[in-house]
């Protein structure tokens, strides 16, 4: 499902709450947004380490405090 972005005449805006709702029938919209970032996560995870992806979702956070 997407739940991103729509294109109106070469104008791009984001769907609104009732539109998703209007759209996919009242679907648990926040939990299939949920589940998907799980599934990112279990991607990451199973990826090498020196995947440049994988380094930046699990950078350490102090390494940034400058």
């Amino acid at each position: 499902m997407i739940y991103g972005p729509i294109n109106n005449d070469g104008v791009w805006r984001t769907r609104h709450g009732n539109e998703l709702h209007t759209l996919y029938d009242k679907l648990y919209i926040v939990g299939n947004i949920k589940v998907g970032r799980l599934m990112w996560l279990g991607y990451l995870f199973r990826m090498q380490e020196m995947d440049p992806c994988r380094k930046l979702t699990f950078l350490n956070q102090q390494s940034l405090d400058v």
